[in-house]
Parts: structure tokens; C-alpha cells; sequence
């Protein structure tokens, strides 16, 4: 009796380990964001040792840091992810939504050439599909892209249109 049920909760704790996070299918337009601070893709090894030293003292000494707290808790939890790093892009769904979707290396290879001054000039966005997982709420991860084409119409910045000016 001992032996089964020893064996039952063996395996009750491997299936638990083993659940995937359920996925989503989303597609949005890429849109492109002029300045992220929490952009940590492509940091040096000492840039991303210094910045986890500095998010360690900020989450041990929170009211030294109370104007950018809830920055840092944001940044320990992509850190607890595994994500920090990962190349990021934003996605305008529906008509008022804008998310971040992290990205693995080999997905971001299929976005990362397209430039807002480029789609602009040619009057085009890129339309991306992809499934998603929410990590936690509002972190959204992406292993691969289903599809990405470019399409007549406007990209956006920061979550709107912009209009160059020429002099």
C-alpha cells in the first residue's frame, strides 16, 4: 500500500511538472516603440550581471527605489521567466489593444529587418500570427511565428501613426 502510494504521487507531481502553459493564436500588426526600459536583449554578460545586482538591491531595499519599484517587479519577473533577455516586439491587436510579446531567438529572426522609416515609406505593415503563452498575466511568450506578411497600410509607433517631417 506504502509502495502504490508512494507511485501515485510520483506521478501526480511529474504530470504537474510536465503541463504546458496553454497557447493562444494572436495576430496583430507589428508596431515599433521608440525607447523600452525593459529592452535587455543583445546586453553584454557584465551589463546583465550589474543590472541583476541592481534589481536584487532594489527588491531588498524597496523604499529607496519607490518611484521605480513597480519597474524592477515588473523586470524579477521576466528574470524569474527566463525571459529578460529575449528579443521583445509589440503587436497592436483589435483596435486599442497594445501588448509585448517575447520572442525566441529563431522567431525573432523573422521580424527583426522590418524598420518603422522603411514600412512607412512604402505605405505597408506587418502583419504577424503567432501563439502566444501568458507566462503571467500580462507577460506573453512566443516559441515560433506562424506567419508574418507585409501588407498595404500603416504602421504605427508607440502605438499610433506618425508622419515624418521633411524639410
Amino acid at each position: 500500500m506504502k509502495y502504490f502510494i508512494t507511485v501515485c504521487v510520483s506521478l501526480c507531481i511529474i504530470s504537474c511538472a510536465s503541463q504546458k502553459l496553454p497557447t493562444q493564436r494572436i495576430e496583430g500588426d507589428l508596431t515599433f516603440q521608440s525607447v523600452s526600459l525593459t529592452n535587455f536583449h543583445g546586453a553584454t554578460e557584465a551589463q546583465y550581471q550589474s543590472l541583476l545586482k541592481e534589481l536584487e538591491d532594489t527588491l531588498v531595499h524597496p523604499e529607496k527605489y519607490k518611484n521605480s519599484i513597480e519597474l524592477y517587479r515588473y523586470v524579477a519577473k521576466l528574470e524569474k521567466h527566463k525571459i529578460l533577455t529575449a528579443p521583445q516586439i509589440y503587436l497592436y491587436i483589435d483596435k486599442d489593444s497594445l501588448i509585448t510579446v517575447f520572442l525566441s531567438e529563431q522567431a525573432y529572426e523573422k521580424v527583426q529587418h522590418f524598420t518603422y522609416a522603411d514600412l512607412h515609406k512604402q505605405q505597408k505593415k506587418v502583419v504577424v500570427q503567432l501563439d502566444i503563452v501568458e507566462k503571467e498575466k500580462g507577460i506573453f511568450y512566443a516559441e515560433k511565428i506562424i506567419s508574418v506578411h507585409k501588407t498595404d497600410g500603416v504602421s504605427k509607433i508607440n502605438g499610433s501613426s506618425m508622419t515624418f517631417m521633411r524639410n
